[in-house]
C-alpha cells in the first residue's frame, strides 16, 4: 500500500503496475486509451516497468488507466447519492480504497471469492447508478490523471489485489446474474421398434451415435461437439432424415451435457443449417460412415484411441516425429472427432487449429500435394540467384536482371519485389505476406551458412591490383582501372546501391583539362588548385582520406564547390546538415563513398573523433534496433567535405588528418542554371581525366617513395599522379605549407597558447604543471574571468600539454616531460634552438626562422635511396596489375617503362611505405608516441 502525494504521471504508474494492475495509457484530458501508444486497447495493458517508461517518454502528458485482475471487482457509481447510500447499508465499503471522480463519482476496489471469479459482468447495471469495472474486463481512469472537468484523487489508498477487502457477500447476491432454469431430463434417443426402409435405419443409428457423443462431451468443448455433430448431421438431411427431429435430439443431448437449452437448441439448429449447403453421400453398407472418411464403429473406436494416446505425449519438440502417424489416424475418424482432436493437438504444439487443418489436408493429398507458397518462393530465389554473405554477416543475393546483375540484400525491398515478381509471372497471383517472410527467413538462412564469403563495396573498390568505380547506372557498369588504363566494364567486385547511389555518366578519354574546367568559376590558385585536385584524385585510392575543409566568407562559393566534388566522384543526393549522432554518420557512410557536410560553424568533440575515424577507417558498435543484446558493426572510410564561414576545425587530431582550404569571394557569380549545365557538359570528359590520373598513379606509386607525413598514403597516391595535373614539386610545397598553416590556425584557437608564448619570451620553464597554471594565470590576470577552454587543474593543463606538444612542436616549442619528483610530474618548455636537432619549417605564411629543417619531408624528385628491390611488398591495393590485361582497353596512358618526370624508372615492382615515427622523447614508459 502507498499514499500517493508528489508523484509525477509515470511514478504512478510504475507503482500501479508494482501492485499487480495492468496500467493502459489515456489520450490526454480524456478517458479514451491512446490509440498511437496502445492501438489493440485493453490487449496493450502492461506491468513492464520498460514500456510504461517508453510509453511517457513518448507522452507525458497521457493519462493512468488500470485494468484489475480477474480477481478485482471495482464499484463504479456515477451518483454520489446511490454511494451513500450503499454505503450505509454496507458500511464495510468505507474501509475499502476508493478513489474521487472529477465528477463527485465514487470507485471502490474489493475482492471477489474464488468461486465467483468470472461470474459476473461488466455490461450488466444490476443496480441504479452503479456499474461493475474491473475483474481483467473494464479498466478505469485513476489519479493522477486530468480531464476538463477536474482531476482523479485517492481517498483510501489503492491496495494490492490479494489485500483488498472482500466484497459484501448481500450486495454480491444482488449482482449475479439469475441461476439458469434447470435443464430438461435427457432422454436417450430410442430408435429400436422404428419401421422403414434400411437408409431411414442407417440415418436414425447415425444421429443416435452423434448425440451420445454430445452428451459425453466434457465441459469446454461442448458447444464445439454440439456445433460439429449437428452440421454433420446436416449433410444427411437431404437422403431423408427429419431436421426437427435430428435438432431435437441433438438439443436434449446438448443440455445432459450441460449446455442451457434454449443455447443448445441454438446451437443445433445452426449447425444443421451450415450442414445442409454440404451434403454427404452414405457409403456401402459395412463401409464407412460418411463421405468415405470414417470407418465402421470398431474401426472408429480403434483409430480414435490411437490418436489420443499419441496426444498424451505431444509436444512442439516431438511433433516432428508425430505428426504422420496422428494425421494418419485422424484420416479414419468422422469430422466432429477430428475437430476436437485437432484442437487438442494445436493446443499442445502452440500453433493455430487452421494450421493443424492445413496439415491434415497435405497429408490426405499425399504426394499429390501442391507446394506451399513458401517452398516455391524460396526455389525461385534459389533458381534465379546466387546466395552469399559478407564479412559483416549479412546475407545477400546477387541476381540475373535482363542483361546484367545486380548485388541486393536479402532483407532489402528491391530483394522482395524481385521475388514477389516471379512468382506472380508463375502463378499469376501474388504470395501471401506470410510465406513471402518464410521464404526470406530460409533464403537468408542458406546465404549466411551454404554461401560463399566475398567483400561488399560501395562506389569504389580495389581488388587484385585494379581499381573499380560502380557507376551507379541502371545497367550496373563499372570502370576498372589498371595501371595500363581503364575501361567500362561489368563489375567484378560487388557493389552495394541504396537510395542515395546517383548515376555517373560514361567517362570519355581524355578530360584532363575538363577536371580544371569545372574548378574555373572559383578561379584557385596552382596551390589550392593542386591541393583540390589531390583531394579529388585521393578518393579513387584505399583510403586514408583527408577532410576536405573548405572555408571562406560568405559569397566565395564553399557549398557549391563541395556539390560539384560530390557529384564529380559519387552522387549522392546532395550537401547536407551535420549529423546528430555517431549511428546516423556511420549509417551515411555505408551508404555513400563522399560525405559532404554544410554550413560548419563549430564541431562538438564526439564528431571530431568520428570524423577522424572515418578518414583513417573506424567501427561502430551498436545495439541492434528491437533486440535486447545482439550487436550491428557499422565500419566505414570515407572521403568528407566540410565547409563553413569560420576556422571550425580546432581539434589537433583533427587537423592533422584535414586539407584545409580557404576560398576567397567569387568575383564573378554565375546562375546556378548555368553553372550546372555547363558542369553537366564537362562531367563525362573531367571524371575520365581522374581516371587517367589514377591510372598514372598505379603506375608510378610503386617508384614513388613514400613521404614522412601524416596520411602518408594519400600524399604518396598524390604524388605519383602529380606530373599529371600539376608541375613535379608544387604538391609537397603546397601541403607543406598548408599543414603549417593548418598547425597555426588550431594553436590559435587554443586559449593556452599565447600566454605560453608570453611566458617563454622570459626564458624556458621547469616545473610541474601546478606551477604552470600558476604563472600562466598570473600572466591572464589572475582577477579576470577565464575564457572558454581556459584549464581550472594541473590535470587538465597536462592533459593539454600532451595533446598539443607535436603542435607545439612544429612551431619552435620543444614540450619534454621530466622524472618525477615527489609524485610529480615535472615538465621542461623550451623555444627549440636554431640548429637543433627538432625544428620545423613555418610556411610562407609564417616568420621564418633560418637554419630549420622541416619535420614534414618529401622524397626528391631523384631520390630512390629507399626504394630497395624484394623488402617490402607493395599493399593489396597497389599490387602490380596482372599478366591479363586484354579486356581494358588503354586511353592514351604513357607505358608502363617510361616514368613520370624526375623519376627513376627502372625499378617496377617494389616499394617502401613505411611511414617513420617522429623522433620524441617518450612520455611515460607505457605511453604510445605518434
Amino acid at each position: 500500500m502507498l499514499r500517493y502525494v508528489k508523484y509525477s504521471t509515470l511514478e504512478y504508474a510504475l507503482e500501479y503496475a508494482r501492485l499487480g494492475y495492468a496500467v493502459l495509457p489515456l489520450l490526454p484530458g480524456e478517458k479514451r486509451p491512446h490509440g498511437r501508444l496502445a492501438p489493440n486497447g485493453l490487449k496493450d495493458a502492461t506491468l513492464d516497468p520498460e514500456v510504461l517508461r517508453t510509453w511517457w517518454q513518448a507522452a507525458p502528458a497521457a493519462g493512468v488507466g488500470i485494468l484489475p485482475p480477474p480477481g478485482a471487482l471495482v464499484l463504479d457509481f456515477d451518483d454520489p447519492a446511490t454511494w451513500d447510500g450503499l454505503r450505509a447499508e454496507y458500511p464495510e465499503l468505507g474501509e475499502a480504497p476508493r478513489q474521487r471522480t472529477p465528477k463527485g463519482g465514487v470507485h471502490v476496489f474489493l475482492r471477489l471469492p474464488e468461486s465467483l471469479v468470472g461470474s459476473l459482468s461488466a455490461s450488466a447495471r444490476k443496480l441504479p447508478g452503479l456499474d461493475l469495472r474491473g475483474m481483467g474486463k473494464a479498466y478505469l481512469a485513476c489519479s493522477p490523471t486530468q480531464l476538463p472537468t477536474g482531476a482523479y484523487s485517492w481517498e483510501v489508498p489503492l491496495q494490492t489485489p490479494d489485500e483488498l477487502p472482500l466484497a459484501p457477500e448481500g450486495l454480491l447476491l444482488r449482482l449475479l446474474p439469475p441461476p439458469p432454469p434447470p435443464p430438461p431430463e435427457y432422454q436417450a434417443v430410442n430408435f429400436r421398434g422404428v419401421k422403414g426402409d434400411r437408409l431411414s435405419r442407417r440415418l436414425e443409428g447415425l444421429l443416435h451415435w452423434a448425440c451420445e457423443r454430445v452428451a459425453a462431451a466434457p465441459q469446454g468443448t461442448r458447444h464445439n461437439t454440439l456445433l460439429n455433430a449437428a452440421r454433420l448431421m446436416g449433410g444427411y438431411v437431404h437422403l431423408g432424415l427429419d431436421p426437427e427431429k435430428a435438432i431435437h435430439a441433438l438439443a436434449a443431448a446438448g443440455g445432459q451435457a450441460g449446455l442451457p437449452h434454449p443455447e443448445a437448441e441454438a446451437t443445433a439448429r445452426d449447425g444443421l443449417k451450415y450442414g445442409l449447403s454440404a451434403p454427404l453421400e452414405l457409403p456401402p453398407e459395412g463401409g464407412r460412415v460418411s463421405a468415405g472418411h470414417s470407418p465402421a464403429p470398431a474401426e472408429a473406436r480403434e483409430a480414435h484411441q490411437q490418436a489420443v494416446k499419441l496426444l498424451e505425449g505431444l509436444t512442439p519438440e516431438t511433433w516432428p516425429e508425430q505428426r504422420a502417424a496422428l494425421l494418419e489416424a485422424l484420416q479414419g475418424l468422422d469430422p466432429v472427432s477430428v475437430d476436437l482432436l485437432l484442437k487438442q493437438a494445436a493446443g499442445r504444439v502452440g500453433v493455430g487449429v487452421g494450421v493443424m487443418q492445413k496439415a491434415l489436408r497435405e497429408h490426405a493429398k499425399g504426394d499429390e500435394a501442391e507446394p506451399t507458397a513458401a517452398k516455391e518462393l524460396t526455389r525461385l530465389a534459389l533458381e534465379h540467384s546466387e546466395l552469399w554473405r559478407d564479412g559483416e554477416g549479412g546475407a545477400w543475393a546477387t541476381l540475373r536482371v535482363e542483361d546484367h546483375t545486380e548485388n541486393w540484400p536479402v532483407r532489402s525491398r528491391a530483394f522482395r519485389l524481385w521475388l514477389t515478381r516471379l512468382y506472380y509471372e508463375e502463378r499469376e497471383r501474388p504470395p501471401n505476406a506470410q510465406a513471402l517472410q518464410d521464404a526470406l527467413s530460409t533464403v537468408e538462412a542458406k546465404a549466411l551458412f551454404a554461401g560463399a564469403e566475398h567483400p561488399v563495396y560501395t562506389r569504389v573498390a580495389h581488388q587484385d591490383g585494379a581499381v573499380w568505380l560502380d557507376l551507379g547506372r541502371p545497367d550496373w557498369q563499372a570502370v576498372r582501372i589498371t595501371a595500363e588504363g581503364w575501361a567500362v566494364l561489368p563489375p567484378e567486385v560487388r557493389f552495394r546501391r541504396s537510395k542515395a547511389t546517383g548515376a555517373l555518366p560514361i567517362p570519355i578519354q581524355g578530360g584532363g583539362e575538363a577536371l580544371k574546367d569545372i574548378l574555373s568559376p572559383w578561379a584557385l590558385e596552382e596551390a589550392p588548385l593542386t591541393l583540390v585536385l589531390a583531394w579529388a584524385l585521393g578518393t579513387l585510392s584505399a583510403g586514408p582520406y583527408p577532410v576536405l575543409a573548405l572555408s571562406g566568407e560568405q559569397g566565395s562559393g564553399k557549398s557549391t564547390l563541395a556539390r560539384t566534388l560530390q557529384r564529380l566522384i559519387d552522387p549522392s543526393g546532395d550537401v547536407g546538415s551535420l549529423p546528430r549522432e555517431s549511428r546516423d554518420l556511420f549509417i551515411a557512410a555505408k551508404h555513400s563513398h563522399v560525405l559532404a557536410f554544410d554550413n560548419v560553424s563549430g564541431l562538438p568533440p564526439w564528431l571530431s573523433d568520428d570524423l577522424c575515424k572515418l578518414a583513417t577507417g573506424g567501427l561502430l558498435r551498436a545495439r541492434e534496433l528491437y533486440t535486447n543484446d545482439d550487436e550491428v558493426f557499422l565500419k566505414a572510410k570515407r572521403p568528407v567535405i566540410l565547409n563553413g564561414i569560420t576556422d571550425y576545425l580546432t581539434q589537433q587530431d583533427l587537423v592533422d588528418r584535414s586539407v584545409l582550404l580557404h576560398l576567397p569571394p567569387l568575383e564573378q557569380h554565375q546562375p546556378e542554371a548555368e553553372l550546372w549545365a555547363a558542369f553537366q557538359e564537362a562531367h563525362p570528359r573531367a571524371l575520365g581525366g581522374l581516371l587517367d590520373l589514377a591510372a598514372l598513379a598505379l603506375r608510378e606509386l610503386p617508384r614513388t617513395r613514400s613521404p614522412n607525413v601524416r596520411l602518408a598514403d594519400f600524399a604518396r597516391w598524390a604524388l605519383a599522379a602529380e606530373s599529371g595535373y600539376t608541375t613535379v614539386g608544387v604538391f609537397e610545397q603546397a601541403f607543406t605549407e598548408m599543414r603549417a598553416d593548418a598547425v597555426r590556425v588550431a594553436l590559435d584557437n587554443e586559449p593556452l597558447y599565447p600566454m605560453l608564448l608570453r611566458l617563454l619570451e622570459g626564458g624556458a620553464f621547469e616545473g610541474s604543471a601546478g606551477e604552470l597554471l600558476e604563472r600562466l594565470n598570473a600572466l591572464r590576470g589572475g582577477d579576470k574571468k577565464p575564457p572558454e577552454g581556459w584549464p581550472r587543474t594541473p590535470h587538465a593543463v597536462a592533459s593539454w600539454l600532451k595533446r598539443t606538444a607535436p603542435a607545439l612542436r612544429k612551431v619552435g616549442v620543444q614540450v619534454d616531460p621530466l622524472k618525477r619528483e615527489r609524485d610529480k610530474r615535472r615538465w621542461k618548455i623550451a623555444m627549440q634552438k636554431e640548429g637543433g636537432e627538432q625544428t620545423s619549417q613555418m610556411s610562407p605564411m609564417s616568420e621564418p626562422r633560418a637554419g630549420r629543417t622541416s619535420e614534414v619531408t618529401f622524397p626528391s624528385p631523384g631520390d630512390v635511396s629507399n626504394v630497395t628491390a624484394n623488402v617490402t611488398p607493395p599493399p593489396d591495393d597497389i599490387s602490380p596489375p596482372p599478366g591479363d590485361v586484354s579486356n581494358v582497353t588503354p586511353h592514351g596512358q604513357m607505358s608502363p617503362e617510361e616514368s613520370r618526370a624526375g623519376r627513376i624508372g627502372d625499378i617496377d615492382d617494389v616499394c617502401d611505405i613505411s611511414t617513420p615515427h617522429l623522433s620524441t622523447q617518450e612520455w611515460f614508459e607505457d605511453a604510445d608516441v605518434f
